[in-house]
């Protein structure tokens, strides 16, 4: 009996001096090689817990995120969310919004709004596409009105067609809509924004010498405020086009322009049906 007391004794000393308790050892797991408890994990081994991560080699770090609800990698953008791209690789847009351009990429617009709405750093088109109804080049003329569209194919029947060649001091008495005449023109450049979408009749003339050619254009059975004819001079060195237009005579009742030649040169002398008019005419051309 005092032998098994002594052991006993000898046993609980030993425990005391070393400073560990029973139920305290199991309660040691820091001094573990890893640890995956979710309410607090210092681990830089291996982390893979929602709570609270500083290992370095996954999750949200700078390094790779591939966590779809937040991206903090610098280097590419694995964000799920479609309605920003906050990747800073300039060379693409990775945005699923259709209405914007984000891609600081200048040379191209990926946005699907329309020709009219640009916002890349990339200037207009310097072309017209010729029939599509849009003012592509913003020069303020649309489809084959402007003068890049003189060689399209889809512009070829608003071509005038000089039908008649003037010679100095002689009068020509016609009407705008008789034979020969034309209706594909609308606008002449030189008249800004006048609409002249009446049949026009072409001729041409050839100075006779350098100086100042005199154009006189009377409407036959004209009244103060009705119908009214204008006239244009167009370069003659092309084809019939509004946008070769050089001088215009657009006042009410009774034209009288001047304008520079040289000799030898053509031009072209179109009569036009301001907002439709059809009315006969007299036109004289001279040298001044």
């Amino acid at each position: 009996m005092i032998l098994r007391l002594t052991l006993l004794l000898s046993l609980s000393l030993a425990a005391s001096g070393c400073g560990i308790g029973f139920g305290e050892y199991v309660e040691g797991d820091a001094v573990l090689p890893d640890d995956d408890d979710a309410a607090d994990d210092d681990d830089a081994a291996n982390d893979d817990d929602a709570a609270d991560d500083d290992d370095a080699a996954d999750d949200d770090d700078t390094a790779d995120d591939d966590d779809a609800a937040d991206d903090d990698d610098a280097a590419d953008d694995d964000d799920t969310t479609p309605s920003d791209d906050d990747d800073t690789t300039p060379s693409d847009d990775d945005d699923t919004t259709p209405s914007d351009d984000d891609d600081s990429t200048p040379s191209d617009d990926d946005d699907t709004t329309p020709p009219s709405d640009d916002d890349d750093s990339t200037p207009p088109p310097s072309w017209e596409d010729c029939d599509n109804g849009l003012d592509d080049d913003g020069d303020g003329w649309i489809d084959c009105d402007d003068g890049d569209c003189d060689t399209d194919p889809a512009c070829s029947a608003q071509d005038c067609v000089p039908q008649f060649a003037l010679q100095p001091g002689v009068t020509d008495s016609w009407n705008n809509a008789w034979a020969g005449s034309t209706n594909g023109i609308d606008q002449y450049p030189c008249s800004g924004a006048l609409l002249e979408n009446g049949p026009e009749y072409a001729y041409s003339f050839t100075a006779p010498s350098t100086g100042t050619a005199n154009v006189v254009l009377d409407m036959t059975f004209w009244i103060p405020l009705g119908p009214e004819l204008d006239v244009f001079v167009l370069d003659g060195s092309g084809t019939c086009q509004p946008s070769a237009c050089i001088a215009a005579g657009v006042e009410f009742g009774h034209e009288d322009l001047d304008w520079a030649v040289t000799a030898g040169s053509t031009y072209y002398v179109v009569v036009e049906g301001y907002e439709g008019a059809e009315m006969f005419y007299d036109i004289t051309v001279d040298m001044r």
